[in-house]
């Protein structure tokens, strides 16, 4: 059995969705002490077990982590067996900067399951983890038929979250799910009821009034929060680099992405009534954990 290595390279114009094996057994730095030049963020299954995966990070690059230690090396065969939980470790790069994840084996179960039943190989490399990201939060497979993904779109999100954009939502619920950024609640930006106005519009309107170009913004509740944001955007108040446009209801929500997709905003949108905060989530955590910068 081999380990599954998703392998970008800063610089360099390498895929970072491509695949390759590695033989259980080899043994692999999890730390190279010097500058960065590339990482790999793997998700490893040995007979079953997961186990600490392989990733170059400059010096001094984990937080909190003491300098000038020699790099760690891990045998494949024993990982996981090492006592405490067993997981994985995963690299997002985050303000250009190699961040250490920790994958769940329950994760890295979901996503062997979910390329067993969905063949995502085709798609381009943001698409793919947007669309596999979505999947694998709602355990859903329809959605990889019922995102509209706009490949150059997710790019300018990606670079901008790598940039260091700020990110915008709707309401707590979605800023929770974001698990590598703190992003701004538009919720908490609605200040006194206006009428004709939902809160979540009225904080949409408060957040453009802050953050009125070059953030990525993702809506995931209700759609008059996406339609104030379209509204705005129109009027020229707000240039969002990226928006997440998936609320949920039967009220309003397919239509109003619909809007969105016709607005001509850079957008990543479903069709269908369905969608929510997990999801949104999901497609902004896709951006943000892959790995070194376009």
């Amino acid at each position: 059995m081999g380990v599954t290595v998703q392998e970008a390279a800063l610089g360099h114009d390498i895929d970072p969705c491509a695949e390759q094996l590695l033989e259980v057994g080899d043994q692999v730095d999890l730390v190279q002490q010097r500058p960065l030049v590339s990482e790999l963020d793997q998700e490893v299954d040995v007979a079953g077990r997961s186990g600490i995966t392989a990733c170059e990070l400059p010096e001094g690059a984990i937080h909190g982590s003491r300098p000038k230690r020699q790099p760690q090396r891990w045998d494949l065969r024993s990982a996981g067996r090492r006592g405490g939980p067993e997981l994985s470790l995963s690299v997002a790069t985050i303000l250009g900067v190699a961040h250490p994840r920790i994958v769940h084996p329950i994760e890295v179960e979901s996503f062997r399951i979910l390329r067993s039943r969905l063949d995502t190989a085709g798609l381009p490399p943001c698409t793919r983890a947007v669309t596999e990201r979505v999947v694998h939060t709602s355990a859903d497979l329809e959605y990889a038929r019922d995102l509209v993904c706009d490949e150059d779109a997710l790019r300018a999100g990606w670079t901008a979250l790598a940039g260091g954009a700020p990110v915008v939502v709707d309401v707590r619920m979605l800023a929770a799910g974001i698990t590598s950024r703190t992003a701004v609640v538009a919720l908490d930006l609605s200040g006194p009821p206006v009428e004709g106005l939902t809160r979540t519009a009225a904080g949409v309107r408060g957040a453009a009034a802050r953050y009125p170009h070059g953030a990525v913004w993702a809506i995931g509740n209700a759609p008059t929060a996406l339609r104030e944001l379209i509204r705005l955007a129109a009027a020229g108040a707000v240039r969002p680099v990226l928006v997440v446009g998936m609320p949920v209801g039967f009220v309003d929500a397919a239509e109003s992405k619909a809007a969105l997709r016709d607005s001509g905003l850079p957008a990543v949108s479903n069709r269908s009534a369905k969608g929510g905060t997990a999801v949104a989530a999901a497609v902004v955590n896709a951006l943000l954990y892959l790995p070194g910068a376009p």
